[in-house]
């Protein structure tokens, strides 16, 4: 994606589609793009006041334009100004840009927020990474792709002020930097179980490290046995596929303080002899999500340059079955020390992180060590779909 921030008027852009945005009651809140509705006399006022643009959240309204820059505008709703938030502009930039998508857009121009007195930095960053985030398609799979010479690849963010320029691009460079490594992670969690094993993830762990330049050990079998891993061993006994455990480093403040990482890395999970049913088995190809997280956020935070120390552990394992697997009521002898009843196999991601929580307080002297996982069904039931536990 190929960025820019445009100093001049809107109506002297140069682009396929221009987004300018209202909100639901202030619809006469006008003055930023009167220089547009000028030149296209009045078009612009009339569609508000006939009350085909209404101003509600995520309402579009498309002009085809003569006169100006823009070959298109795409009118956005706001909803009411005190609803409005940096998450609404994300929302805005991604719907804008799926609609872009939807004509073969290759460039799209986006006015920088600034009559909603928004943070220049933090406006181009919500922009930037609604654009990306929005735009996200898993294809690689598919027989038939999407013609990539007809990709929105483009986006301007536009503001009248030479000031706000050097904000808007360190906020856009940021977003972009967030957003292509969310999607990664988008990448990871997609692939199927028989392509994203644990030796895979540990591969593209080293394209990340080679990338950013960051210190990265791949922990085989044989070392986790000596260390005495055996809660994160018993869950991938099962499997043909061997264990890895994955630890990054990144030094971006030397002498300072360490923050820990610990991903959960379950590249498939059938729930063992606890036997997931077909239904809840389907996408468990994803169950590996807190590594991929934890292996996004160690490269964007290495690839902003935070002034931080971090450590990410990963633990990378398949839960499966066979004539070795892990049993309910097995007692296993986890690297804390600690001894495990195993009253349900498809409990195994608490084991996959037990012993890499004890390996990275082991090995690291931390100020905050945080684990990131999927959780439980029952975190769907507390809270829905729209937001993570």
């Amino acid at each position: 994606m190929e960025i820019k921030i445009v100093c001049k008027p809107l109506d002297q852009v140069e682009t396929e589609v221009l987004v300018l945005t209202v909100f639901e009651d202030e619809l006469n809140n006008t003055a930023y793009f009167k220089a547009i509705d000028d030149k296209l006399n009045g078009k612009i006022t009339q569609i508000i006041e006939s009350g085909e643009v209404k101003g509600k959240f995520r309402e579009f309204t498309t002009l085809h334009t003569d006169g100006i820059g823009a070959k298109r505008l795409l009118i956005m709703g706001l909803g009411k100004r005190k609803d409005f938030s940096l998450d609404r502009m994300r929302s805005i930039s991604a719907n804008s840009a799926r609609y872009a998508r939807r004509i073969n857009a290759l460039e799209v121009a986006i006015h920088d927020f600034s009559f909603c007195h928004q943070d220049a930095a933090s406006s181009a960053e919500a922009i930037t990474e609604g654009l990306i985030l929005g735009l996200y398609r898993f294809d690689k799979y598919k027989s038939k792709k999407k013609d990539l010479s007809k990709v929105l690849d483009k986006l301007k963010i536009v503001t009248p002020s030479e000031a706000a320029v050097a904000a808007l691009e360190q906020g856009s460079h940021k977003g972009q930097v967030l957003a292509e490594s969310a999607n990664f992670v988008r990448d990871l969690v997609n692939e199927p179980s028989n392509f994203m094993t644990p030796a895979r993830f540990a591969e593209v762990a080293e394209e990340v490290a080679a990338a950013q330049n960051l210190k990265i050990k791949v922990m085989e079998q044989p070392e986790m046995e000596e260390l005495g891993m055996g809660a994160l061993l018993a869950v991938a006994k099962g499997s043909d596929n061997a264990p890895k455990v994955v630890i990054m480093e990144y030094t971006g403040n030397p002498g300072g303080d360490t923050v820990g990482i610990v991903g959960k890395g379950v590249t498939f999970d059938t729930g063992g002899y606890d036997l997931k049913p077909s239904s809840g088995m389907l996408r468990m190809y994803g169950d590996m999500a807190g590594a991929a997280a934890t292996l996004g956020a160690i490269q964007a935070i290495a690839a902003l340059k935070v002034p931080m120390n971090v450590v990410a552990v990963m633990g990378m394992v398949e839960n499966m079955v066979n004539g070795h697997s892990y049993k309910p009521s097995d007692i296993l002898h986890s690297m804390s020390g600690k001894t495990i009843e195993v009253l349900n196999t498809d409990a195994e991601g608490r084991l996959v992180l037990a012993d890499c929580l004890t390996y990275i307080q082991q090995n690291y002297k931390l100020t905050a060590l945080v684990d990131i996982a999927t959780l439980t069904g029952a975190a769907i039931i507390a809270l829905g779909r729209t937001v993570s536990a």
